[in-house]
C-alpha cells in the first residue's frame, strides 16, 4: 500500500504519550507495525507491515517514533532500508499497545549452530537492515533480533547520531558493519547483548568491534558473543557504551575457544577510530582479550574485565593521549591456551620498523587474583603505564607486577597526591650535526614516561626511553620537537625543544674524530664532530700529539651509537704506534666489541703481531670474516685504513698500500648496541700499550677528505 503523510494526519487526532521515547508526540508523528500488519500504519487497527519501514519513516518525519508490536515475532527475509532525518531523530522501537517499552523479537533466515567447528560463511543468513544515504539521526530500541546474516548494514554511508540501546542479538554472523568506506560518528550503544557462535569466518570474534573488516578462515567457538562494529578506518568519534539508571550495565560473554586458529575478544576497537567511551560494562569469559583497544582516545569507566586470558589488550594510546581506565577492574585472568600468556593487562610497544607504543592511565582501579606469573606485561619498547590510586593489593604475592620486553618500557606507580613533576629540565635549543646521528638525554625533575607529543622539520627523531635520536639529513634547517613527561600523578608536562642544525665541520660523513687536549692542568679527549663524547680511563699521559694507552690501566671509551651502524660505505682510519713492552699475544688497538655475539668490528694483532680487520654481519666472528695485514713492527707510527666502498668489499690499508681485501662484498657490520673502545674491548680483554694520533670514522663515503689547516 503507498503510505502518504495525508494518511498520518486524516487518522490523527490528540496526543500519545510515549514512555518509550520519554517524550510526548502528537499522533502524527507515529506509526505503528504489527506482524501480521498490512495497513497503512496509522493505528493499532490499520497497522503496516515492517517491510513498510522506508515509507513509514519519511512519513513521522524529524522526532516521529515506529513502533514494532511486540506480539509474537517479525520474519523478515530481505533487507530492510532504514535512516533517520534531519533535525531531529527518528525511534524504531519494541513496543507494548499503549507506547510503552517492550522487547519485539525480529527473525531471519540463518541456520541456527549446535556445537563443534564451523565456517560461519556456510550458515548464511539476510541482512535485516541497510542504513541509507541520510542514515543520521537514527534510534534502535528494545528489539530481540535472531538468525540473521548482518543486523545493521552501514557500508560506504556517512551519518551520525545512531543509537542502539536495549537490543539483544542471538546467532548472527556480523551486528553493526561499516566498510572502508563508511563515515560514522556519534554512536552510542546502551544495554547490548549477543549471543552466536562467529562474527564470521575470522581469526577473531567479537562482542562489538569497531575497525577495518577481517577475513579468514573458519573458527570453533561455542555461545560467542557477536556483536560486532566491524568499522572503517574512519573516525566513530565517540562511541559511547554507556548505561543509564534505568538500564544494567552492559554485559559481553564468550565461551572459552581453546584453538590456535582463532581468539574471542569481547570488546575489541581497531585502528583508525578515536574518542570511544565504554561506561558501566562487563566482560568475562573471553579466550582472549576481554578488550582489545587499538584505538585511540579511547575511555572506559567502570568497567570490569574478568576471567578473560588477557583482561586488557592495548595498542592504542600511541601519540599525546593515552588509553584511559577509570574505576575499573581486572579480576581474574585465566590462561585458555592458544598463543601467548595470561595477564590483567598486556600492552603493544615499539619493536622494528614500527615506533608506535601503548601508553594506559588507570586511576582508583582494582587489580584482583589470578595465576599468572605477570599481571602487566610490556612486548616492545616505549610502552608507559601509569597507575594511579590503583589497588594492586589483591594480587598473589607470587605475582610480579611489571614486565617488558624492553628496558625503554615503564611502569610508574603513584596517587593523584603525590608531588608530580613541574619541570622537562632537557635543555634546548639542541644542537645537531648535518647527515650525522645524534642521541639527546632527556631529563625532568623526577621520574616520568616520555612521549613525542608533537614534530616540525626533516628530522628522523626516534624516542627511546630517555634517550630522544636524531638522524639530521643533510641541509636540514632543523626543527621543533614537542617533548611530553607524564609523571606518577599521570599529569603531563610539555617542553618544545628547539633543534638547529650546524655543518659537519671535518666534511660529509664524519660521525667521529679524536682530538687531544693536552695541558699542565688536564688531559682530555674530545670528540672534534661533536657527536660523541669520549671517556678517558685510568691514568694517562700525552706525548707528540698522541695519546699514551695501556690496556686495562689507561684507555679511551667513546660510548655506544647508531653512528658505529656501518650500514653502507665507510671509512675508518687509525694513526697509532705499539709500545715493545705489551708482553701479551694477542691486542686491540680499536675495537667495537663486548662479547662474542655483540661484535661489530676491531682492528686486532693477533699472534705474531700480524694487523687484521675483523667485522660480523651477523654478531659471531667467522674464520672468513677477517682480512689479514702484515706483521708490524714496535715503536712506528703506522697509517691504517680500513674502507668500504659501494660494490660492497673491504680493504685493509696501511701507509697507503692495501694489505687485504674482502673476497665477497660484506652487509652492513652487526649493529649491536656496545661502545667502541680503543686498547682492548669493553670486557677487558685482548689489551695492549701503545699510542693513539687519529681515530676518525666517516658513513656513507669510502674516502678520506683532504686535511684541513
Amino acid at each position: 500500500m503507498h503510505l502518504t503523510r495525508r494518511h498520518f494526519l486524516a487518522a490523527a487526532t490528540g496526543i500519545v504519550a510515549s514512555r518509550a521515547a520519554g517524550r510526548v508526540l502528537a499522533a502524527s508523528n507515529v506509526a505503528y507495525v504489527t506482524p501480521n500488519g498490512q495497513g497503512n500504519g496509522t493505528s493499532w487497527d490499520d497497522a503496516a507491515n515492517i517491510a513498510a519501514l522506508p515509507q513509514l519513516i519519511k512519513m513521522v518525519g524529524p522526532g516521529g517514533i515506529i513502533a514494532l508490536l511486540a506480539e509474537g515475532q517479525y520474519e523478515v527475509a530481505e533487507p530492510i532500508e532504514i535512516s533517520g532525518a534531519n533535525g531531529a531523530e527518528v525511534m524504531i522501537f519494541g513496543s507494548s499497545r499503549n507506547l510503552g517499552p517492550r522487547t519485539a523479537r525480529i527473525v531471519g533466515t540463518r541456520r541456527a549452530w549446535n556445537s563443534g567447528k564451523a565456517n560461519a560463511a556456510q550458515f548464511g543468513g539476510n541482512t535485516l537492515f541497510v542504513l541509507g544515504q541520510n542514515g543520521s539521526n537514527l534510534r534502535l530500541a528494545n528489539l530481540d533480533i535472531r538468525n540473521v546474516g548482518r543486523v545493521l548494514d552501514m557500508s560506504d554511508r556517512r551519518a551520525g547520531n545512531i543509537v542502539i540501546e536495549n537490543v539483544a542479538f542471538t546467532n548472527i554472523r556480523d551486528g553493526i558493519y561499516t566498510n572502508d568506506g563508511s563515515a560514522i560518528s556519534n554512536v552510542t550503544i546502551r544495554n547490548f547483548s549477543g549471543r552466536g557462535f562467529s562474527k564470521r569466518p575470522s581469526a577473531s570474534t567479537a562482542a562489538a568491534r569497531i575497525g577495518p573488516s577481517k577475513t579468514a578462515s573458519s573458527i570453533a567457538a561455542s555461545n560467542m558473543a557477536t556483536i560486532s562494529l566491524s568499522a572503517s578506518n574512519a573516525p566513530i568519534a565517540p562511541m559511547a557504551c554507556a548505561s543509564s539508571a534505568a538500564l544494567p550495565p552492559i554485559a559481553s560473554t564468550s565461551a572459552a575457544m581453546k584453538t590456535n586458529t582463532g581468539m574471542a575478544m569481547a570488546l575489541p576497537a581497531e585502528r583508525g577510530n578515536a574518542n570511544i567511551l565504554i561506561q558501566n560494562h562487563r566482560s568475562w569469559g573471553n579466550s582472549d582479550g576481554g578488550y582489545d583497544l587499538k584505538s585511540e582516545g579511547t575511555r572506559l569507566i567502570n568497567c570490569v574485565s574478568q576471567d578473560n586470558k588477557r583482561n586488557f589488550r592495548i595498542w592504542g594510546g600511541t601519540g599525546r593521549n593515552p588509553i584511559e581506565l577509570q574505576g575499573c577492574a581486572s579480576i581474574a585472568p585465566r590462561d585458555r591456551g592458544g598463543v601467548g600468556s595470561s595477564h590483567h593487562m598486556w600492552l603493544r610497544g615499539a619493536e622494528g620498523d614500527s615506533r608506535d607504543a601503548a601508553s594506559v592511565v588507570w586511576r582508583n582501579g582494582v587489580l584482583s587474583g589470578g595465576s599468572t606469573d605477570i599481571a602487566i606485561y610490556a612486548e616492545g619498547g616505549n610502552v608507559a603505564v601509569h597507575l594511579v590510586d590503583t589497588d594492586t593489593s589483591r594480587l598473589p604475592k607470587s605475582m610480579k607486577l611489571f614486565s617488558a620486553t624492553a628496558d625503554s618500557s615503564k611502569i610508574l606507580v603513584g596517587s593523584a597526591a603525590d608531588n608530580g613533576v613541574d619541570l622537562v629540565l632537557t635543555e634546548s635549543p639542541i644542537i645537531a650535526v648535518a647527515g650525522a646521528h645524534s642521541a639527546i638525554p632527556l631529563k625532568a625533575d623526577g621520574d616520568v614516561s616520555r612521549r613525542l607529543a608533537e614534530q616540525k622539520g626533516d628530522l628522523g627523531l626516534d624516542l627511546d626511553g630517555a634517550t630522544l635520536s636524531l638522524d639530521v639529513p643533510d641541509g636540514s634547517s632543523g626543527g621543533l620537537v614537542l617533548l611530553q613527561a607524564r609523571d606518577s600523578r599521570g599529569v603531563p608536562v610539555e617542553k618544545e625543544l628547539t633543534v638547529r642544525v650546524k655543518e659537519n665541520p671535518l666534511g660529509a660523513g664524519a660521525v667521529l674524530a679524536s682530538a687531544f687536549a693536552p695541558a699542565a692542568a688536564t688531559n682530555a679527549v674530545t670528540d672534534a664532530v661533536g657527536l660523541n663524547q669520549p671517556v678517558l680511563n685510568g691514568k694517562a699521559s700525552f706525548r707528540d700529539g698522541g695519546l699514551r694507552f695501556s690496556g686495562n690501566d689507561a684507555y679511551v671509551e667513546i660510548p655506544a651509537s647508531a653512528n658505529f651502524h656501518l650500514d653502507g660505505p665507510f671509512a675508518i682510519h687509525l694513526r697509532f704506534s705499539l709500545d715493545a713492552s705489551n708482553g701479551t699475544g694477542e691486542l686491540d688497538v680499536m675495537s667495537n666489541w663486548q662479547l662474542s655475539s655483540n661484535e661489530r668490528f676491531r682492528v686486532p694483532c693477533g699472534s705474531g703481531k700480524r694487523l687484521n680487520f675483523a667485522r660480523s654481519t651477523d654478531g659471531r666472528a667467522h674464520d672468513g670474516n677477517f682480512i689479514m695485514g702484515p706483521q708490524l713492527a714496535y715503536e712506528r707510527i703506522y697509517d691504517v685504513i680500513a674502507s668500504k666502498a659501494a660494490d660492497g668489499h673491504i680493504e685493509l690499508i696501511i701507509d697507503g698500500v692495501m694489505a687485504g681485501r674482502s673476497p665477497e662484498p660484506v652487509e652492513a657490520l652487526h649493529a649491536s648496541p656496545v661502545p667502541l673502545r680503543v686498547s682492548g674491548r669493553a670486557n677487558g680483554d685482548a689489551t695492549g700499550i701503545g699510542t693513539l694520533y687519529a681515530l676518525e670514522i666517516y658513513k656513507g663515503r669510502s674516502d678520506l677528505p683532504p686535511p684541513t689547516s
